[in-house]
């Protein structure tokens, strides 16, 4: 199975700069077991309109190499409401039908995947009541393998 993880839920804070900010504590670990075992991995990216998807592909890589992440696709996106969404439907129709699971920070990003009757972590745990009611929640990095 594949699992996708959104770019924001490895990093400490929700916004800045990628190669400024530190990653989740655990989250390399945690996700070289799931890589080692299991899981595919495929990262998404969002992009803002008008970016460069080349180089905010390039400088995710850089950033997850350089914390020792495991390797995986990378996938930019535009940042729009139902990006995601499409991009998993055309990955659905090509083929891709182990797309299982998306380990996200945002609750847009859960909300895509459990409308398409898909599994949902959200890492690290939101505000109370700001989770989407069917997605499972992790505090932390090291419950994220005991939610798969």
């Amino acid at each position: 199975p594949v699992l996708v993880v959104e770019l924001s839920s490895l990093m400490e804070g929700a916004s800045g700069l990628p190669h400024d900010m530190k990653p989740m504590p655990d989250a390399a670990d945690e996700l070289a077991k799931l890589s080692q075992f299991y899981y595919g991995l495929m990262y998404v990216v969002p992009v803002p309109a008008g970016a460069d998807g080349f180089s905010a592909g390039t400088e995710a890589r850089q950033w997850l190499a350089g914390h020792k992440f495991p390797a995986g696709l990378v996938l930019t996106i535009p940042m729009s409401e139902d990006a995601l969404g499409a991009k998993i439907d055309e990955l659905h129709q090509a083929g891709w039908k182990a797309i299982k699971t998306g380990i996200g920070r945002s609750k847009a990003f859960a909300e895509t995947f459990l409308r398409r009757r898909l599994d949902a972590i959200v890492v690290p745990e939101p505000p109370a009541g700001e989770a989407p009611r069917k997605a499972k929640v992790a505090k932390e990095w090291k419950e994220v393998r005991k939610k798969l």
